[in-house]
């Protein structure tokens, strides 16, 4: 009897502290002030209050609140100076009980404003996540606060904790989706009322001319042969999965294959190998090759000749000059730019223009 008893309190005991756990298992997050350029300190102030809120309702963490932050850093002294040193501000994090703190800088470069964030344990020292991002405006990086804090949450791989699940996201009701005809004769039957002319079951629509109208571009082809836009075999809005030549100026809304011509143009995706002596792009996933390449957005390569510009690179940009908002990877060429680095530069001139390693290096430049 005693042993059951005690093997009952045993249980009960272990799955209560299991539980605990569970409960304190959400990591505690204090933002700290973080450093500024050529930005006042309340407009970061105000900044921080709104990353905090953001981090709040990404429901990964808790977040200590900014008057508590404020009197622990009154009682303990703590400097404008002091805001800038690792060391002070990981004591300030284990003074408010957390477990990460959020640092890093703010600043105006030109008519930009750049935000740089990392997250680091207070116990470790270890940095587990960073995150950076470019804005037009000020109004421009403080409604996007939400965003910065998911994206510094995914970097740092912390999932979210919740008592209950999420409440799914409201979407139409499903509706059936009439066959042909059918929708026609609703529509009909519905707009005329008892009395008007229309017989029973008519529809006043020509089925010629609706079979006119159903009949447009094909959605894909396998092959499209181009002169000049619109002289192709098909038009624009159909998509090639398979093959696009062009002798001149080429236009789709997506390839995926092989896009082989003079003056190639993909509105949306090209998902495959792209070569032509002007390559201008939405998104490419895949290779892009030629003489000048122009691009919203690569994954893998994006090597022209003499021009290569994209917005976000992830993955490798090779050419005399190579230009990227933001560079996860490397950059190889003559002058190589980016704004955002996560990653390596080789070439002559090597220039990162935002965050804390903005500048000039030559030969070889590198942020990790």
């Amino acid at each position: 009897m005693r042993r059951t008893l005690f093997f009952c309190f045993f249980l009960v005991s272990l799955v209560s502290a299991g539980a605990d756990s569970l409960v304190r298992e959400r990591p505690v997050v204090a933002v700290l002030e973080l450093r500024v350029k050529e930005l006042e300190r309340d407009s970061m102030l105000f900044y921080v209050d709104s990353l905090s809120g953001a981090l709040f309702r990404t429901g990964r963490v808790d977040v200590v609140d900014r008057s508590r932050r404020d009197a622990s850093l009154e009682e303990i002294e703590f400097s404008a100076s002091a805001a800038a040193d690792a060391k002070a501000q990981l004591e300030v994090g284990r003074q408010l009980a957390a477990t990460h703190i959020v640092s890093g800088s703010l600043g105006r470069y030109g008519a930009d404003y750049v935000a740089s964030l990392k997250l680091v344990e207070t116990a470790t020292a270890k940095m587990v996540g960073s995150v950076e991002e470019v804005y037009k405006d000020f109004d421009g990086m403080i409604s996007h606060a939400d965003d910065m804090a998911a994206a510094l949450m995914r970097s740092a791989s912390i999932p979210r904790r919740e008592s209950s699940p999420p409440a799914p996201a409201r979407t139409e009701a499903a509706r059936p989706i009439p066959a042909p005809g059918i929708a026609d004769s609703a529509a009909g039957s519905s707009a005329g009322s008892p009395g008007d002319d229309a017989t029973p079951g008519q529809t006043g629509v020509d089925p010629v001319d609706a079979l006119l109208e159903s009949s447009g571009p094909p959605a894909w082809t396998p092959f499209q042969l181009s002169l000049w836009a619109p002289l192709q075999t098909f038009p624009v809005a159909s998509r090639v999965v398979g093959l696009r030549l062009g002798f001149g100026y080429s236009h789709n809304v997506e390839v995926t294959g092989i896009d082989a011509g003079i003056v190639n143009v993909v509105t949306g995706t090209m998902s495959g190998f792209e070569v032509g002596i002007f390559n201008r792009v939405g998104k490419v996933f895949g290779v892009q090759t030629g003489i000048v390449g122009i691009a919203e957005r690569v994954d893998i390569a994006q090597a022209n000749i003499v021009y290569n510009r994209t917005g976000v690179l992830v993955g490798t940009q090779i050419g005399i000059v190579n230009l990227a908002d933001k560079c996860v990877g490397t950059q190889i060429g003559i002058v190589n730019v980016a704004g955002l680095l996560k990653g390596v530069q080789i070439g002559i001139v090597n220039i990162v223009r935002y965050g804390d390693w903005a500048g000039f290096m030559p030969f070889l430049n590198f942020r990790l």
